[in-house]
């Protein structure tokens, strides 16, 4: 079990950095998206290849750090790199047949996928960032079908639902401290009637 971090030469002069991964005898392979120059010339290269190279540091020593702690399955990869998306999605399907509570998921979803412009976030993007600037778009405005703005209560479910699915992803130690508790909710005292509890809510075993 081990990891290092792999070049790769690319055109233009650039060098690809990924991760050799290793583990019960497999090997896989992960694309970090980052570049350095090969043979940097100027002072904005160099500085690009150390911000770059640290950074490719600071992500192999995660990796590890989640291997050791059992994150790390050769096929499905790790579990902070999981869809949050489709996670997501998985929950609110099994939420089918239970009326009101089903369309609260799913709407969120429907959000989710709104706010995210359609690409996939994983477990890993969603940070305090992430959860205050969607915070941001249920109360922007104009954000339902019929261009309206959400009223206050269904901005406060909506986020209540995604907090529901992180602490669940909390428990099934897919990320490594409650990313819920980074954000507060919307007016809970004037909209307490409107969402279950995320205590109460039902969860549901979803593998990751």
């Amino acid at each position: 079990m081990g990891i290092s971090l792999r070049t790769q030469k690319l055109t233009k002069g650039r060098v690809r950095l990924s991760l050799d991964i290793y583990s019960n005898g497999k090997s896989h392979y992960e694309n970090l998206k980052l570049f350095l120059y090969e043979k940097p010339v100027t002072s904005n290269e160099r500085e690009h290849n150390k911000r770059t190279k640290n950074l490719a540091d600071t992500i192999l020593a995660k990796r590890l750090i989640e291997m050791q702690e059992g994150n790390y399955n050769v096929v499905t990869g790790f579990k902070s790199q999981a869809s949050f998306i489709k996670y997501f999605k998985q929950l609110t399907n099994e939420r089918k047949g239970s009326g009101g509570n089903f369309g609260n998921w799913d709407s969120t979803y429907k959000h989710l996928l709104s706010f995210a412009k359609g690409q996939d976030v994983t477990f890993a993007q969603v940070n305090e960032e992430f959860l205050n600037k969607f915070k941001k778009y249920l109360l922007s405005g104009k954000v339902t079908k019929g261009n309206q703005d959400l009223s206050s209560c269904s901005a406060s479910s909506y986020l209540n639902k995604v907090k529901a699915a992180l602490n669940w992803a909390f428990r099934r130690y897919v990320t490594p401290y409650s990313v819920a508790k980074l954000t507060t909710c919307l007016l809970a005292k004037k909209c307490s009637s409107c969402f279950s509890s995320i205590n109460k809510d039902n969860y549901l075993p979803i593998s990751i």
